[in-house]
């Protein structure tokens, strides 16, 4: 049996998350790579059930059939042989489409159920582009879309996949030469060459690493940055199809000088270039073009691929978690062209060669005779001689008409093109003028219909916002309400490391509820802790780890405590990314619309429970706020005047124990304290506004329960 973990080679191995490797040689870096271990691969690995491993028989596949074939411009048609005769599609005879879990190899032709290397392509790009467009669009973090090149045409080996499939990592247990033309997905891209055992080769692009809280941290390539190529970016948007050309330009020996990758797209003016040369393995690499190479297409996923897509230790790259559940079905390669350097599509194309011109035969005039002498003739001789002196000048007359007559035509042809060609220039004048009057009205007539459709789609979008609004308001308000009796959630002697989450510091708040409530509207946000003694509030997020030997009067819990006990698997599993195209409050339009209540619980927990904040994919479409700076309060237990040892404000249980308690001249009175629960606020207030009432017309807050 041909064994995989749910993927194809390029994962971690026998299908688990392997730690994160060091970073692969860099393009563009002068340091010395790191000697460690390199990229994880996926491994051809058979085991019992409790690996979990999804098992085919490539070599003899029941109902196997070839998915079709394509053209390539440059070359011709060309097969898909995709490994366990599944999960590969072929598209409108342009395009390979691989789904997940899915690879195919490029051949002359397809054999069902059978592989043989012999018809697999074997290309030879020496001084050759190779062009393609690709469309990732649903490829998130943990994905791979692959396309890259294996000599597979010269393993005559079938090795432990039964399909002839080699590279350079020996997932299938046979190592060959390896051109990683890219490993891509919408956040990251890698471009690498191999050598036939080198694991970790030579690459450039964007994306990978792992951070030093995991041990060992390191930076994958920096080419480019986040807002050149990503999402939405503004040279590279993942988000729509693009293209790629790469190239392998060749040096005066006709070896290889280096793989030039450039991607392009529609719209865009700035595209972007890698270089990879000077490689240590690249004699080996060039030999293995020049002897010919094999296209492959996969597709797979991992929740190890922090190696292609993750933030590394500069925190500069993409992903800082791996979702290979959230992985699209397919991605498309399609639009293949192979051309020279610079130049077309390679064609044989005719050479066309003018006939050879022959002279024109010259009339040369009779010799002349002398004259005999002048002796008494017949008349019959001088006759003749006067017959032909008459028939020489008709022919001289004949030749000078002709001569005339061809000067008249010539002139007449010259002046008949000239005509011609003013009457086509007045035509295509004339259409011209016809064509930007017909644009210009087109212009017009667009504009007036966007802007009647902006209009509309404003007002349109406005009334659904409401809509959506007023029935967020009531649940909201229900919830609210039930919230006020889940606390429960909360847990004594613990807390979360690291402290912080990054970019919040420490907070002052009067109740572990309070310190929740900061929790739950503050974007990634999961955990708090919250310190009794001194109001001291931290929040962390979905990295932070839980410490149970806190120690007394520290308490912690979750952002929301309904969100945890009913949401928790949910946003594990699915997540709320699906809000950018159906928009939460608090978000910008969606690209499709709104979310509506459709009873799901994706709906309560992204939207009702505003756990879409959470989601750092669907923060990217919140609405942008001020932000507003909170002034820290001043926590007390009595008011100005009061000394140590001294019953707390309001005549409630317990004494004044620290003089940093009570509340100085500038704000004297201490408001809302209720005694062993929650800390009392100073403030400009009246006395007697310690325990409620009335304020400038408004209610006081104040404690609920008040000695007279």
């Amino acid at each position: 049996f041909y064994c995989q973990a749910g993927a194809s080679p390029g994962a971690s191995r026998i299908g688990r998350a392997s730690p994160p490797p060091p970073p692969m040689t860099s393009a563009s870096s002068s340091e010395t790579p790191t000697p460690m271990a390199r990229k994880p691969r996926r491994v051809v690995f058979c085991a019992i059930a409790a690996w979990s491993l999804s098992c085919v028989t490539p070599a003899v596949a029941k109902d196997a059939e070839c998915p079709g074939h394509f053209h390539v411009d440059g070359y011709g048609p060309v097969s898909l042989v995709p490994t366990g005769w599944e999960n590969v599609s072929v598209l409108e005879g342009r395009a390979a489409n691989p789904h997940m879990g899915g690879r195919a190899y490029f051949a002359d032709e397809c054999t069902a159920g059978h592989f043989d290397n012999k018809q697999y392509l074997a290309l030879n790009l020496l001084g050759k582009t190779l062009r393609y467009t690709t469309d990732i669009s649903t490829a998130g973090c943990g994905c791979n879309a692959a396309f890259y090149l294996t000599s597979m045409h010269q393993n005559e080996n079938p090795s432990e996949c039964h399909d002839h499939y080699c590279d350079a990592n020996n997932v299938c247990g046979v190592s060959c030469a390896e051109i990683d033309i890219m490993e891509a997905n919408l956040h990251a891209w890698h471009s690498t060459l191999h050598s036939e055992t080198d694991r970790g080769g030579k690459g450039a692009g964007i994306g990978g690493g792992a951070e030093s809280k995991w041990g060992g941290g390191w930076d994958g390539p920096r080419d480019w940055t986040m807002q050149q190529y990503g999402p939405g970016a503004e040279c590279i948007d993942t988000t729509k199809p693009f293209e790629v050309s790469v190239s392998f330009p060749t040096n005066e020996q006709g070896e290889l000088a280096a793989m030039e990758v450039t991607l392009s797209q529609k719209g865009k003016d700035c595209p972007l270039t890698i270089i990879v040369s000077d490689y240590e393995g690249q004699a080996g690499v060039s030999k293995a073009l020049a002897e010919g190479m094999t296209p492959i297409v996969s597709y797979w996923s991992d929740n190890g691929m922090l190696w292609l897509d993750g933030r590394g230790e500069d925190h500069e790259g993409p992903c800082k978690v791996d979702h290979a559940s959230r992985c699209g079905e397919s991605v498309l390669f399609s639009d293949f062209v192979i051309e020279d350097i610079g130049g077309g599509a390679l064609k044989e194309v005719p050479i066309i060669t003018a006939a050879p011109q022959t002279a024109a035969p010259q009339i040369t005039a009779a010799p002349q005779t002398t004259a005999a002498p002048q002796t008494t003739v017949a008349p019959q001789t001088t006759l003749a001689q006067q017959s032909i002196s008459e028939a020489v000048q008709a022919v001289d007359v004949a030749a000078s008409d002709a001569q005339a007559a061809k000067a008249a035509a010539e002139k007449e042809e010259v002046e008949l093109e000239a005509k011609l060609a003013a009457r086509v220039a007045a035509r295509a004048k004339l259409e011209e003028i016809e064509r930007e009057a017909a644009h210009a009205v087109e212009h017009v007539l667009e504009r007036t219909s966007k802007e009647h459709h902006a209009v509309k789609t404003a007002a349109e979008r406005a009334r659904e916002a409401a809509q959506q609004s007023e029935v967020m308001s009531k649940q909201r308000a229900q919830m609210n309400h039930q919230m006020q009796n889940h606390t429960s959630c909360f847990t004594e002697g613990t807390r979360w490391l690291p402290i912080n989450m990054e970019g919040h510091g420490r907070s002052l708040e009067v109740s572990a509820e309070k310190c929740q409530e900061r929790c739950f509207h503050t974007a990634g946000c999961v955990h708090f802790t919250y310190w009794h003694s001194d109001g001291g509030c931290h929040l962390q997020d979905s990295d932070a780890s839980r410490d149970d030997n806190a120690g007394p009067s520290i308490s912690s819990g979750p952002a929301n405590c309904m969100a945890d006990q009913h949401c928790h698997k949910y946003i594990q599993k699915e997540g709320c990314g699906w809000t950018a195209w159906n928009s939460c409050p608090g978000q910008i339009y969606g690209k499709v619309g709104l979310a509506r209540d459709d009873g799901s619980k994706g709906f309560h927990c992204c939207c009702v429970y505003e756990l879409w904040r959470q989601d750092s994919f669907a923060m990217k479409r919140a609405e942008p706020k001020e932000d507003v700076q909170k002034q820290a309060p001043l926590l007390c237990t009595a008011s100005h005047g009061a000394t140590l040892g001294e019953a707390v404000c309001c005549g409630q249980e317990g004494f004044v124990s620290k003089l940093g308690h009570i509340c100085p001249e500038s704000h004297p009175t201490c408001v809302g304290l209720i005694a062993h629960d929650v800390w009392g606020t100073c403030q400009v207030a009246e006395a007697w506004q310690q325990c409620g009432g009335q304020k400038d017309g408004a209610p006081w807050w104040g404690p609920t329960t008040c000695v007279e």
